[in-house]
């Protein structure tokens, strides 16, 4: 991709015709690389950019092939990237697998992947993926590479289908985590008698959550306190300490 700046998130994704084994150069970090049969290869490969990736790259193959591919640049990251356990088929549906990544729900990238034998567009995108891409080889002896993307606040995510003419397809699913940003302290916290305060923090696996303004955090107490703040005292069931709401 073109504007390419230190730090950048670079994502090459790749098919070969047949059953080759694709290289890429020294930096690049493989996510994954399946063959389905002797028909199609494809995988998944990322580098941080630092200044020396250069405007182009060479990838290898095995055999003598054609390929397909297509590239991102990504901003406003953190991390890198997580992929699942990539599905084959002979049909017409690429069935992406469900991805559970690490940092659990936060407004995380998906993307939703698949490399194909022979060269044919994609007829349907999976449902809520959008800027859906087909990159192909021109001709009856080549393959294909779609993808899309989906901006979604979840623990997990399950891409349905890309549709297309029946062929031989590998297909998988990348969560790209958001950029850390620092969590705010306080927003209208509630102090538990005796223990500390209530505070947003980054959702994470925290199993109290709230949203505002289209952010999931996550509540947590926390050692701090306000002596200005004025205290609204709420009545609670015998045997629960007080709760008492800063204003």
């Amino acid at each position: 991709p073109a504007n390419i700046a230190s730090g950048d998130l670079l994502l090459v994704f790749f098919s070969s015709d047949g059953a080759s084994t694709i290289t890429f150069p020294e930096g690049w970090t493989q996510l994954f690389q399946t063959e389905n049969g002797t028909y199609v290869t494809f995988g998944a490969w990322y580098r941080i950019a630092d200044g020396e990736e250069g405007a182009t790259i060479t990838v290898t193959t095995s055999t003598s092939e054609m390929t397909a591919h297509t590239s991102y640049r990504i901003i406003g990251y953190s991390g890198t990237p997580e992929i699942g356990t990539a599905t084959t088929g002979i049909n017409g549906f690429s069935d992406p697998p469900s991805l559970t990544p690490t940092w659990g729900a936060l407004d995380t990238l998906w993307l939703a992947i698949e490399g194909h034998d022979y060269h044919q567009d994609v007829l349907d995108y999976p449902v809520n993926y959008t800027d859906g891409r087909c990159d192909y080889a021109s001709s009856n002896g080549g393959c294909g590479v779609a993808t899309a993307r989906r901006e979604l606040n979840a623990i997990s995510e399950d891409p349905s289908s890309f549709y297309m003419s029946a062929d031989q397809w590998v297909a998988n699913t990348v969560a790209i985590k958001p950029e850390e940003g620092v969590p705010p302290a306080y927003y209208h916290g509630l102090k538990v008698q005796g223990v500390g305060e209530l505070a947003l923090c980054d959702a994470g696996v925290n199993p109290l959550r709230i949203r505002k303004g289209g952010v999931t955090y996550g509540v947590e107490l926390v050692e701090t306190s306000d002596p200005n703040a004025s205290k609204i005292r709420i009545k609670t069931p015998a045997g629960i300490k007080a709760i008492r709401k800063y204003t």
